[in-house]
């Protein structure tokens, strides 16, 4: 009998010995919100990650591949006609600027030539009437100062427009 209970240990024995043993782990979890400090719980799930640095700066060009134009104009620019990269020839626009500077400089000699002339005219009828005993010498000199004057505000005016880059 005892061999036969040692057998039957041996045989367990070398059952068991040669048996893998498999551990299962489930992990559940749920969504659930608690109201009580505003804490919130999520499913464990894979996403993506995209990594983003805020960080202050400023943005630097290659100065060995660029040259610096200067417009005689200020303002914003309105239209860009040259491509990047592209060449380009002197005197050749780059863009168009949308100037007040030049809308303004542009008003000032249309108004101080319409003021020219009719200081002109004025003067040239003076004249006429002082020929005639009509007005007296003070009033003829007058107007001539007027008409000089007038003359010099636009020669001034047509002055601006041209620094600005115009021509007439």
């Amino acid at each position: 009998m005892k061999r036969i209970a040692f057998a039957l240990v041996l045989f367990v024995l070398l059952a068991t010995c040669g048996k893998k043993t498999e551990e299962t782990t489930s992990t559940t979890s749920t969504t659930q919100t608690t109201t009580r400090a505003n804490i919130t719980t999520q499913v464990v799930s894979l996403s993506t990650f995209n990594r983003v640095i805020d960080t202050t700066g400023t943005v630097a060009f290659d100065q060995n591949r660029s040259t610096q134009v200067l417009s005689p104009i200020s303002g914003p620019v309105a239209q860009i006609l040259a491509n990047v990269g592209s060449r380009v020839g002197r005197g050749q626009g780059l863009a168009t600027v949308a100037s007040p500077d030049f809308a303004s400089a542009l008003s000032a000699v249309r108004k101080a030539e319409a003021a020219a002339r009719n200081a002109r005219h004025i003067a040239d009828l003076d004249q006429q009437l002082f020929k005639n005993d009509a007005i007296a010498r003070r009033d003829l000199e007058q107007a001539q100062t007027d008409a000089v004057s007038a003359e010099a505000d636009r020669d001034a005016a047509v002055q601006q427009l041209r620094s600005l880059g115009v021509g007439e």
